[in-house]
Parts: C-alpha cells; structure tokens; sequence
C-alpha cells in the first residue's frame, strides 16, 4: 500500500519502545504551553497548497499532496504563522517577502534553508488568494482547523519558527519570534546566526 509519505521510518522494537525512546516527540497534538528551542516540533500533516510551483521549491517527490517537515529535503526550514485576517501579518507581507529574497539568494543559507507560510484559520481557496493578492514567493499551506497553530502552543500571530530536520527525522526547534517585525535585516542575521551555529 502506498500512503504517499517519502520519509517513513520504522522503529524496529514496535510502536511503544519508540513512544520511551523519543517521550518529547509527541504526536501533532495541542500543547498547553508555546513550543521552545530545543524541543521536538510535532509530526503534523501539511498539505500542499499550489503543487506547480510549492512542489518544485520545498524539493517533494511523493504523489500525495500531504506530506511531514521532515520529508522537505532541506537541513532548516522557517515556519511563518499568519492569517488572512490578522491586520499586522497583511502588514508585513512585503517586508516577508524580502525576508524570503535575502534568505534565498544568500550563498550559505539558500541551499541548507526553505521557507512556509502557514494560514493560520485559513483554507486552501484563501492561502492560493492571499499568495497571488501578495504575490508571496514561497510557499503558503492552509492550516484550517488550526492543528499546526495549537501543537505550538498556539498564542498569537504572527509568528516564526525555526526548525532544524535532523537525521533520525525528527525536527528540533531552533528559534521562535513571536509578534510584529521590527527590522528584516535584523532577524536575517538572527537566523543566519542560528544557522551557522548548527
């Protein structure tokens, strides 16, 4: 049977040693409290919502639209949390995308780094208007029930995540901003930091 995921991995002492050898790494599920650096961001399902252009840029092989972090071949991935309706993030959306711009065409980062948008509350049909109204150049994914926005401890919006893939699939939080956007250049150096650091 094939279910469409590229990455799956098998734990060869069943389900529950798996469940007490990696105990942060919980299913996508809600969180009481905001996720922080160093701990496991959880497997959530994500859903591609422009397969022309966000297939080619995220590097993704399978058929299946769905797909989990891990499976984006790429060392760190940002997540940025918005919503359509959110004042502030319709705000930043130009000051995103240079974010995008000056991440993608740096030397050390463009290969090892992709960016989300994750529509917070939002559908496909929104993501797909929000994304051509913007004209955002990377990729936006609904997360209409708000699964992913809660298995981070949801908050507030906007919000960024870095996150590292690492080897045993598992995605490690590096660093989290929460709120307003200040300066690009400065939260361009901020990830370049953490990046580097790793």
């Amino acid at each position: 049977m094939r279910l469409g995921y590229a990455n799956v991995i098998r734990y060869p002492a069943g389900y529950i040693a798996w469940r007490e050898a990696y105990p942060d790494l919980q299913v996508c599920e809600t969180r009481a409290h905001r996720l922080q650096p160093g701990q496991y961001f959880p497997p959530c399902v994500l859903t591609v919502a422009d397969r022309s252009q966000d297939y080619a840029y995220l590097g993704l092989e399978q058929e299946s639209a769905h797909f989990f972090l891990a499976d984006v071949p790429a060392e760190f991935v940002l997540l940025k949390y918005y919503g359509e309706n959110c004042y502030q993030c319709v705000q930043e959306v130009d000051q995103y995308n240079r974010l995008f711009t000056l991440l993608h065409n740096d030397p050390e980062l463009g290969p090892r780094l992709k960016m989300i948008g994750i529509g917070v509350g939002d559908t496909q049909r929104s993501v797909l208007r929000f994304k051509r109204s913007h004209q955002v150049p990377y990729p936006l994914l609904p997360d209409e029930r708000q699964v992913m926005f809660e298995s981070v401890g949801a908050g507030e919006i906007p919000l960024i995540y870095l996150v590292k893939i690492l080897p045993d699939a598992r995605v490690q939080v590096v660093l989290y901003h929460e709120g307003g956007l200040e300066n690009v250049e400065t939260l361009f150096e901020l990830i370049r930091k953490a990046v580097v650091a790793q």
